[in-house]
């Protein structure tokens, strides 16, 4: 075995064995990532390597299952915790094809290797929330107004026909930078919702020949990164 060094320098994310255990259904090149006393917890089971080797080949290779939407919420080299998304094709394990679950996996580490794994279902997903996935779209908007008192009556004003229209928001707030300048910040759960928004907004403050420039980002947990950039100048 390798030492522990070598191990904490090289551990591998473990959403990225999950995608070689279900995509690629390689399930024997695994087992150096794993630690000799593995157990995998799954209710009130306590599976082995060689057992989850099984559990995949049965749910995942075999097509009674479906992983998506999956993603690391922490990794570092001492745990690991990881969510997707299963969806039944047949009825398995006492789950009603077509329902799908948001599991957790729960992943201690010992000498950089996967140790003890607890599984949980968290919430039935609806087919709305499988659609839009994870992805989020980040509308945001740097506004420079002619006056203090226009800034408030403006930014009010639009944020009010915003929430009022664009109810599946999950962020829609103005931060002011400045006496005169402020960010109109929204995020939403899909590219529709953000096109929408984003005429909204450029007609709002065009009516009122306020100066403009807006950025669109796109990303994942809240992590959004620069997608393009528009100047939107009146």
């Amino acid at each position: 075995m390798e030492n522990l060094g070598d191990l904490l320098m090289n551990w591998v994310p473990y959403e990225e064995v999950v995608r070689r255990q279900v995509d690629e259904h390689d399930i024997d090149n695994l087992r150096q990532f794993y630690h000799e006393d593995f157990i995998y917890l799954r209710e009130t089971e306590m599976l082995s390597f060689e057992d989850v080797g099984q559990h995949i080949i049965d749910d995942f290779v075999s097509g009674k299952f479906i992983s998506k939407n999956r993603k690391t919420l922490h990794e570092d080299e001492c745990s690991s915790t990881f969510e997707h998304d299963v969806t039944a094709i047949e009825p398995h394990r006492g789950i009603v094809a077509g329902d799908t679950y948001r599991v957790r996996n729960i992943i201690q580490k010992k000498d950089g290797l996967f140790w003890r794994q607890n599984i949980y279902g968290i919430k039935k997903i609806s087919p709305s929330e499988m659609e839009r996935g994870t992805k989020k779209i980040a509308r945001i908007n740097m506004v420079d107004f002619s006056s203090e008192e226009d800034m408030a009556i403006r930014l009010a004003d639009y944020e009010a026909k915003a929430q009022s229209i664009f109810t599946d928001a999950e962020i829609l707030m103005t931060v002011k930078v400045s006496a005169t300048s402020a960010l109109t910040i929204s995020i939403y759960p899909d590219e529709v919702s953000a096109e929408a928004s984003l005429a909204l907004r450029d007609q709002h403050f065009k009516e009122h020949k306020d100066k403009q420039t807006g950025w669109h980002l796109e990303g994942e947990l809240g992590m959004f990164f620069l997608k393009e950039t528009s100047d939107l100048r009146s």
